[in-house]
């Protein structure tokens, strides 16, 4: 599949037409029709844009197989050139989609958070998930199974004074948002001190 078959097939999936998505872009509307006619490549930059509206990681809207795959014959030469670019500027964030990176990076919060409950003798600890069986894989080593959506992150379980709560991945994340609120409030509360 082509990035501009790509682009289109995500643009339907989201149920979003031409114009809003190039609106969520900030591009004209002709760009998206001839990206999507395979008239016009987009850019690194236009594609990063592009996976943000509508919030998938860059990987998809390029294609994981194209960057597995670049020396192949079956890949336009407008397609490997993206790809070049892709694999020599490589975003940091190129395997999540916005949401996804968000909540990455408030599961990250959660370290200084512990260190700072410590303080108060509050524990805190990451519960991961322990996922689905789907599959099993058969190698010379034996039968191991396969698990969809194994270790990720699922909240956190808090003790205090020999009591156990847990909080959902969810419920974890509105926690997050409150803590980051009143950081910023209480820095812009600093700042208006000291004018």
């Amino acid at each position: 599949m082509t990035i501009s078959e790509k682009i289109k097939k995500l643009r339907k999936e989201r149920k979003l037409t031409q114009i809003e998505l190039a609106g969520k872009v900030g591009i004209g509307i002709a760009s998206i029709q001839r990206y999507e006619r395979n008239e016009l490549q987009p850019t690194i930059e236009v594609l990063e844009k592009i996976s943000i509206a509508l919030d998938v990681p860059l990987i998809d809207v390029i294609g994981l197989e194209k960057l597995m795959h670049t020396s192949k014959t079956n890949i336009s030469e407008t397609d490997k050139k993206v790809i070049s670019e892709f694999i020599k500027n490589r975003p940091e964030n190129y395997l999540y989609s916005p949401s996804e990176l968000e909540k990455k990076n408030k599961e990250e919060l959660l370290n200084p958070i512990k260190e700072i409950s410590k303080l108060s003798d509050i524990k805190m600890q990451k519960i991961y998930t322990d996922g689905v069986l789907v599959d099993w894989e058969i190698t010379e080593e034996g039968k191991f199974p396969i698990y969809d959506d194994a270790g990720l992150f699922g909240g956190i379980e808090v003790t205090y004074k020999n009591k156990s709560f847990t909080l959902t991945a969810e419920e974890y994340y509105k926690l997050a948002n409150k803590i980051i609120e009143s950081v910023a409030t209480n820095i812009l509360a600093t700042k208006a001190e000291k004018e």
